[in-house]
């Protein structure tokens, strides 16, 4: 794997742009695939990098596609309409982004002798969990939004007909942290940016359960795959994120709360939210030896001080949110 070239769809993005810097950073060639939906700014100081190439297109777009998964070893396929507000909002161009172009790079990837097929799905696929009790690989799926869905159906299809590929799916928990290309909508972003910035928050339900992982072990997540024999991890699924970093999202208040301690984030139990799950990720720890680093406080703290220091440039910016509400956790 160390000298394989690396093509990440979607790798201008929140979570694609970190990975993009970490496969470089181990010595790999990469090419991403990105619509630069968002602008190019997370990329942009690797543009000299001779050892990057950037195709600006589609996933859509087969000959773009096509053309990014003729030069690659492995893919790891990233690029989706994120979050539940921006694919209920365009359900059509979800199911072709999320699902119909998945397969197609699949088939794409089998056709040009890929090795790995890495796909980033979601622990939004367990949707509401009614046993209560810690979710594995084997539980089952409930997904109660489109992208859930549509990311399930994906993960279904990849599995079931591999092609030849090594094909792995990877669940990750709900993501949170900072990144070249930031975003707001995400529940502990959101929370952290409003305590810090309005010196309130609110919560709605509160006793419903998410697992959370760091943007940073995301990335570090799907190197520890990619790095793995491909008889450990061929085929399978896998959640990723730690066992103990479940919580409750009144919770996750109190510890913003701890954080920015002359903000008040409440928990409005009025509102209730469809979506529990407890997850467990001793697969993946035992195929590969992961284990994520970085614990939710001090991802909490890293953002408060980054809106504290004004290390992000115009936090405020629609660039920075997944969909024009940008007022409630999208994932």
């Amino acid at each position: 794997m160390s000298d394989s070239t690396v093509l990440v769809t979607g790798g201008a993005g929140y979570l694609g742009s970190i990975l993009t810097r970490q496969l470089l950073d181990d010595g790999h060639d990469v090419v991403v695939l990105d619509r630069f939906l968002f602008g190019d700014n997370a990329l942009a100081e690797l543009r000299d990098d001779d050892s990057l190439t950037i195709i600006e297109g589609d996933v859509r777009d087969e000959d773009v596609l096509e053309d990014a998964v003729s030069r690659a070893d492995d893919i790891v396929h990233m690029a989706a309409i994120v979050g539940d507000p921006a694919c209920s909002d365009a359900v059509d161009e979800a199911i072709e982004t999320n699902l119909d172009a998945t397969v197609r790079t699949k088939q794409l990837a089998a056709e040009h002798d890929v090795s790995q097929f890495v796909f980033v799905s979601t622990c939004s696929v367990y949707g509401n969990s009614e046993t209560g009790s810690m979710l594995d690989e084997t539980s089952p799926v409930n997904p109660v939004s489109v992208y859930a869905q549509t990311k399930q159906l994906a993960e279904t299809s990849l599995l079931e007909e591999p092609m030849g590929l090594d094909v792995t799916a990877l669940r990750l928990a709900t993501v949170y942290g900072l990144s070249p290309r930031p975003r707001f909508d995400l529940v502990v972003n959101l929370l952290t940016k409003m305590a810090v910035e309005q010196g309130t928050g609110t919560i709605f339900g509160g006793d419903q359960w998410r697992p959370f992982i760091h943007t940073r072990d995301v990335a570090r997540g799907i190197r520890a795959v990619l790095d793995a024999p491909a008889e450990d991890v061929g085929g399978e699924v896998f959640n990723v994120g730690r066992d103990d970093e479940n919580y409750t999202m009144a919770e996750v208040g109190k510890l913003i709360d701890d954080a920015v301690p002359e903000a008040d984030v409440t928990v409005d139990e009025t509102v209730s939210d469809d979506r529990t799950y407890r997850v467990t990720f001793e697969k993946l720890r035992e195929a590969t030896g992961f284990v994520p680093e970085i614990r939710l406080p001090q991802g909490i703290d890293e953002i408060r001080d980054a809106l504290e220091t004004e290390a992000i440039e115009d936090p405020d910016s629609p660039l920075h949110l997944n969909h024009a509400s940008g007022g409630k956790e999208v994932e």
